[in-house]
């Protein structure tokens, strides 16, 4: 989903289109994706940082020593895959792992476990403070 606020515009999109279970290999949905990041990118001054989330026992089905590495890689390539895919200078994009630490929702069922496995793309104005984007 999109939703914005006076900083920027986020771009929440499960794990499920951009990752297979565990894995932080982008699948080839992911990478339609990304030149759709690439192209806002290149046609607005914007800076960029890409969240990574997993869920609460995301990490055992693959092979990552926690939840802060699988979603750091994942993070970290959306991030390549953006730079790569359109030459946008990498100061203008970071890559942060939040593991399971700011699930959507409880984790109570599956459906649940799946909401929190996402990955947030968050445009924002260049001059905006690294306190209000971080967030």
């Amino acid at each position: 989903g999109i939703s914005s606020d006076d900083v920027g515009v986020l771009l929440r999109l499960q794990n499920g289109m951009l990752f297979a279970p565990g894995s932080a290999e982008l699948t080839e949905q992911a990478k339609k994706l990304m030149a759709e990041v690439v192209d806002v990118m290149k046609t607005y001054n914007v800076f960029l940082i890409i969240r990574g989330h997993a869920d609460a026992a995301e990490a055992a089905k693959g092979h990552f020593a926690s939840n802060w590495e699988l979603s750091g890689a994942r993070a970290a390539a959306a991030a390549r895959a953006v730079i790569a895919g359109g030459g946008i200078q990498a100061s203008r994009i970071r890559a942060v792992a939040y593991g399971d630490s700011r699930p959507l929702v409880p984790e109570t069922n599956p459906e649940a476990a799946a909401a929190n496995r996402r990955v947030e793309f968050y445009f924002h104005r260049p001059d905006a403070a690294a306190s209000q984007v971080l967030y």
